[in-house]
């Protein structure tokens, strides 16, 4: 779950989506159970990395935001 998710009254948007998606790719992309064996990019890391940030704020704005952010990072 994202962040906001546990606080009643947040605001839950399309940067919560923004969250899943980020967690999805790093699961996809991860070789292990631990997060530790990274088959990915730099780049898709680092798309990764703004996509579950912890504040919202700090997120890609929007779903698009993050498949343009992925896309040039491939």
């Amino acid at each position: 779950m994202a962040p906001e998710e546990f606080h009643r009254g947040a605001v839950i948007d399309q940067r919560t989506s923004v969250f899943h998606l980020g967690r999805s790719l790093r699961l996809l992309l991860d070789g292990g159970d631990k997060e530790q064996d990274w088959r990915g990019t730099t780049a898709q890391l680092s798309v990764i990395a703004t996509a579950t940030a912890p504040d919202s704020a700090d997120r890609y704005g929007s779903v698009r935001d993050l498949a343009q952010a992925w896309s040039a990072a491939c």
